[in-house]
């Protein structure tokens, strides 16, 4: 990262809880102001940011999700991951008396020259 890469967090409107709610949803920092929105009236005042706790809370829901989702696919399928799994033991084992037979060849090659 450059020193320029900084200059954001150097500025004296830097506000590191607009910062967080910026990244955690996504958005550029600082935010974009479109012009329109600005003149938007008397009475009428920009929508507000969402809270850094609202968006943690989103975020923790989203991974709890993502995680019963995983383990239903693990629980449907368990027995062809067994299987992929046993597979993978055996070739395993399979490439290692491979590895050893070439090591012995490459010794004999060795001697031979």
């Amino acid at each position: 990262m450059s020193s320029t890469d900084f200059t954001v967090f150097a500025s004296a409107d830097f506000n590191p809880s607009e910062y967080a709610n910026a990244i955690l949803a996504g958005e550029p920092y600082p935010a974009v102001t479109d012009p329109k929105s600005q003149s938007a009236g008397p009475g009428k005042e920009p929508p507000a940011k969402e809270d850094i706790s609202e968006a943690i809370s989103k975020l923790i829901h989203g991974i709890d999700d993502v995680t019963k989702q995983i383990k239903q696919l693990v629980l449907q399928h368990h027995e062809d991951l067994l299987s992929q799994a046993a597979n993978s033991n055996e070739l395993s084992g399979s490439l290692t008396s491979v590895r050893a037979s070439i090591t012995e060849l490459d010794k004999s090659l060795e001697k031979s020259v």
